[in-house]
């Protein structure tokens, strides 16, 4: 990823790039716990034009910290904007899809023809 490690005001950082339907409450819940046990939590990856803050990664992270009040999260910054951030989210799905072709293609048998 890259950029610098900075403290930020969770209310500073914008949840626009994932929907929050797209939350997997037992991952919240399992972040939760953790935190409350005193683990540090993985830093969050956010994308900084100048004017916003957009997460990039973390969401359940940092959902689970603001639903146990923190007010603040240790966040990875990368100076960039929505469409650099959009750009490197599509290059992360087309090598996870290729991985993952090639996985299927060493590991899964044609049975009766079929893929």
């Amino acid at each position: 990823m890259g950029g610098k490690t900075a403290r930020l005001p969770i209310p500073a950082i914008s949840l626009e790039f994932q929907d929050p339907e797209c939350l997997d409450v037992e991952k919240v819940w399992d972040y939760k716990e953790r935190a409350r046990i005193g683990e540090v939590l993985m830093p969050v990856h956010v994308y900084y034009d100048g004017e916003i803050y957009r997460l990039f990664d973390g969401f359940h992270r940092l959902t689970a910290l603001r639903e146990l009040g923190m007010n603040e999260v240790d966040a990875e910054i990368t100076f960039g904007t929505r469409q650099d951030m959009d750009a490197c989210f599509q290059e992360a799905q087309q090598s996870a899809l290729k991985d993952l072709r090639q996985w299927a293609a060493t590991h899964i048998t044609n049975k009766g023809g079929h893929p």
